[in-house]
């Protein structure tokens, strides 16, 4: 928390990588929501050796675990299960390494490529560039005579 790893994943929407999810997000925000409103501290302590309130907070934990009471976790239940990484951004969209708004680039075709694509997406602030699908386009050869 103190490194800001937890707001960066907010600004990603929830994403940690291109690939990977933040495990328990919904849960994360929630605790930046409470941060926001509250002054508080974060300090890391190593498990199981004899901290006082660690030793609180686990014994807390493994009798909420075992409670009939236990609510459901939604943000666990309803987790879907995603194939290909993260959606590549919108225009408007934040970059996935700086969090900086992209926006819209035209592009011209390459020589000796059967495509290009006709705009990407380019972020002002690291130069990252990402290509969009939608704007892809098929360069036709034209027939040559022998």
């Amino acid at each position: 928390m103190r490194l800001g790893w937890a707001a960066n994943w907010k600004k990603k929407n929830g994403w940690r990588t291109n690939r990977d999810r933040a495990e328990n997000f919904d849960l994360w925000e929630q605790l930046l929501a409470l941060c926001a409103k509250h002054q508080v501290t974060f300090e890391w302590v190593r498990g199981h050796a004899g901290n006082v309130e660690n030793e609180c907070c686990d014994r807390l934990s493994c009798a909420a675990i075992k409670s009939p009471e236990l609510e459901i976790d939604y943000g666990y239940e309803n987790k879907s299960v995603e194939s290909g990484g993260r959606p590549r951004p919108k225009e408007g969209e934040p970059c996935w390494k700086c969090c900086t708004p992209v926006t819209k680039q035209k592009s011209k075709p390459k020589p000796g490529r059967a495509f290009y694509y006709d705009y990407y997406l380019w972020c002002p602030k690291c130069n990252a560039t990402y290509e969009v699908e939608e704007a892809k386009r098929t360069i036709e050869k034209t027939p040559t005579l022998l």
